[in-house]
Parts: C-alpha cells; structure tokens; sequence
C-alpha cells in the first residue's frame, strides 16, 4: 500500500502547475450493504470510517475525470432467522427446539482506488453525477461468531475472534456516485457527495456473496491554479446550454406485479422514488428529458406457498402462510419525450423508455406453518429477512407513460407536480426463480408495475456567473 500512495502522491505532483486539476480531502461514513443470494437471515447496515485523497481533472465545464486512494473500513454483520415453535400434545417430553444459528460478523478494511467519469451542471453551485469502477485490497479482516457454545467431543466450544482466511485479497466493482459543490473562494471547492458501491466478483463463501456500502462524505478540494471566469458576453443568449435545466425530484410510488392468472395474493406495497433529470428544449413546447432515479418497487405476499417471494406450491417441500413484503432497488435511466403548452401554468404529457438496473433485492416479513403427528402439532414461525438478488433479474426495462403540470416561478424557475406510470416488458425472475412447473410458458411472466406522484423544480442551467 505504501507504494499505492506514494504513485498516487507522485502523480499530484507531476500536475502541480496543471490549471485544470483539483487535489484534495474526502472524509465521512459508510454503511454496508451485502450483496448477493442468502435466505438465512439478515444482514444489518452497520456504519464505517471512509476516508482519502482524490485527485480531478476538468476536461471542460461538464466533464471530468476522477481517480484518488481511500481508506474504508466495512462490517458486515449477519443476523440468524428468528424462530419461535410452539409445541402442542400429550407428550411434552418430546417437544423438539427450532434450529439455533450463531451470529456472525466480519470486518475488513479496504484500500481502494476509484476511477470514475463525472459530468456536472455548468453553474456555480454544480450538481454532478458519476459512474465508474473501483480496485480494493484486503489490508485487514477480521471474522467473530456470537452464538451460543457447542460441544464437540464432550468439550464445550467458545466462539472466539479470529482472521478468516477465506476472504480474498484483493475486490473490484463498481461506484455510482452523485454529489454539490460550491467554491468557497478562487482555489477551495466545499462538496457534500453521495456514493453506491457494488462488488463486481464473490467475496463471501460459501455463498458467493458480494461487497457493496453506502457512503456519505464531506470534501474540500484545492484548485491548482487559477480557475478561469465567464461572462456573460462569453455565452450568447440562446446556446445549448441555455436550453438545458435540472429537475430534482421525490415522489411517492404504489407498486405491483403484474402477474396474468395468477393468486391474488400477490398485492401493492407503497415506496419512493427520489433522483434528478436533466432535460433540452428542443423547441418552446417539446423536450427530452434524461436522468438518474432511485425508485423502490417491489410488492406485497399474503398467501401460502413454499416460498417466501413468490406463490408456489412445491411437492415434498413445507407450506407456509406467508406474509411478506418484496423490495427491488433500482437505477432508473428513462429517455423521455415531453410535450407541454407553454402557458404560466403549463400542462405536459411525456412517454419514452426506460431502463433499470436492480440494486437490492430483499423480502421481509414471516412465515408460519403447521406440522400435525398422533396426539400432537408444532406451529412454527420464522421472521423472514432474505436476500433474492439470486432469483431477481439484474435488468429492467419498461415504457414510461406521464403528464402534470408545472407552474412559472421567479428567476426562470418551475415547480412541477407530475404523474408517471411505469409499465414493465421483461419478467423480473430469473431461471432460478421462476416456478419449475410453469416452464418457460411466457403469458406467465411476472412483470413490474407502478404509479409514481412525484413533486420537484426546474432549475434552468445557466453560465458561471448564475447560481
């Protein structure tokens, strides 16, 4: 790692007198987020250290280009099912206890270098998104087991704390990042950002699971030499960029399955959606909008089946009564044709595509079933907390079909009010998903639904001396 750091010196060094560099300071917190298939309990969000150096290149007022050296430290701390059993009979003496699974932990921490791709709002204050990939070593791991003592050969066993050596040494993966910045003066740049981390290759075994974290971070960035200013005589009124404008926006979604002959215990469950779009006249009444969305779909299973995500009816396999909640996580891309009236208060209707690439896929809830023999019957109930990403798709794709309004404030800006339906065109469960009797017979896709409300601003994009 010394000679990491000291390449990474190096080259702030070589690009000292470069006008177009930023080197500076990133500190803040992470919360891990495993990764992966695992359907025996739950992997709680715990908090780490992150902290680093990075290093930035302006290609322009909208590119740029990012790399640096950070310091994380991630744990990841799985928590076994919770079972309750009751036992009902003439024979209390053979009442059987459910399985006890130990808690487990594992703490690692990473050195990593990012390299990420940026492209930012040409204004004052800069919104910025960017996207790229990331190579980690494995400075320091440590694994600790909290369940109760085992005996082996008479002995009782105590869990210790340990070096788990099936960890790798080294991770990659990749990092979507969003992010503010402000010039604190001619050289200093403030930023508060934003960033997702998914794990590429497996790293948990032997469930092949993967790393990912959420992180947040302060920044002060250091411009090496002098930050060229624009005028406005430099813009002429009507450019490319005085057509564009961000659209911030949070809303709230009810989504479904749309699940053709099918139980109707599959129902609707309420999330949100929260992201940015970036949108270009094209003329005063037609637009293209693009952007980046967290949207929270999923939907709600109230039925008995041998799953706990889906209705299925497995031979040999437990039934359940199954009350659960399915959660998929995306990354929204719509590409998206609106048309509006141009009036202060301004009516539009939008359609285009849209692509989503799953983040999370989890199922919350329980699971309760009966077992009956001569002269008594076990009830047992399980609180479910699995990770399907395993039965889940990785991609989504889907039409988008939209209108609202949006009213004319002061200094150019809008606030706009919309309504979006979200109609999915590909079937959200994989081969290890789909139920084994119903074949590939694709009238019985399983296909996203949602209706999202969704409030935010248009903020037009202006030249530097704007906000």
């Amino acid at each position: 790692m010394k000679y990491l750091l000291s390449l990474f010196l190096s080259g702030c060094m070589i690009f000292s007198h470069a006008q177009h560099f930023t080197i500076g300071l990133r500190n803040g917190i992470n919360f891990s987020d495993y990764r992966g298939h695992f359907t025996t309990g739950k992997w709680e969000h715990r908090p780490g250290a992150l902290t680093g150096l990075f290093l930035k290149y302006d290609a322009g007022s909208v590119l740029s280009l990012e790399t640096g050296l950070d310091y994380t430290t991630q744990s990841y701390h799985h928590i076994a099912y919770s079972h309750t059993q009751s036992d009902y009979g003439v024979y209390p003496a053979n009442m059987i206890a459910p399985p006890s699974l130990s808690d487990e932990k594992w703490d690692v921490d990473f050195f990593r270098i990012p390299v990420l791709i940026t492209l930012s709002t040409p204004t004052k204050l800069k919104f910025s998104v960017s996207a790229g990939f990331y190579l980690a070593v494995n400075s320091k791991q440590e694994y600790f087991s909290d369940g109760y003592p085992y005996i082996v050969y008479d002995q009782y066993i105590n869990p210790v704390s340990y070096s788990e050596p099936g960890l790798p040494h080294f991770d990659n993966g990749f990092l979507y990042a969003a992010s503010l910045s402000y010039p604190a003066n001619e050289h200093l740049d403030i930023s508060l950002s934003g960033r997702y981390i998914t794990g590429h290759k497996p790293f948990f075994r032997p469930d092949e699971g993967r790393t990912g974290a959420s992180e947040i971070a302060l920044g002060i960035g250091y411009r090496l030499g002098k930050k060229k200013r624009y005028s406005d005589r430099d813009i002429p009124n009507d450019t490319i960029r005085s057509r564009f404008s961000i659209n911030p926006i949070f809303g709230l979604s009810f989504s479904y399955l749309n699940t053709p002959g099918f139980s109707s215990g599959y129902k609707s469950r309420e999330s949100f959606s929260a992201g940015f779009q970036l949108e270009y006249r094209l003329d005063p009444y037609v637009s293209l909008k693009a952007g980046l969305i967290f949207d929270r779909r999923g939907y709600r299973l109230d039925d008995s089946s041998s799953y706990f995500f889906r209705t299925s009816i497995q031979k040999n396999q437990p039934q359940y009564e199954v009350k659960t909640k399915v959660g998929l996580d995306y990354a929204v891309i719509p590409l998206i044709l609106k048309f509006q009236t141009g009036r202060r208060v301004d009516g539009y209707l939008e359609s285009g595509p849209y692509f989503g690439m799953l983040l999370n896929a989890r199922t919350v809830g329980t699971a309760e079933t009966e077992m009956s023999y001569p002269g008594s019957f076990i009830r047992h109930e399980i609180n479910v907390y699995d990770d399907i990403e395993g039965v889940i798709k990785s991609m989504d794709f889907g039409w988008i079909l939209g209108g609202g309004f949006q009213y004319s404030l002061p200094r150019g800006i809008s606030l706009n009010i919309g309504l979006q339906c979200d109609f999915g065109l590909v079937n959200i469960f994989s081969e290890d998903g789909e139920d084994q009797n119903s074949g590939k017979d694709e009238s019985m896709a399983f296909r996203n639904r949602s209706f999202r409300v969704s409030t935010g601003i248009i903020i037009p994009i202006k030249n530097n001396s704007g906000i």
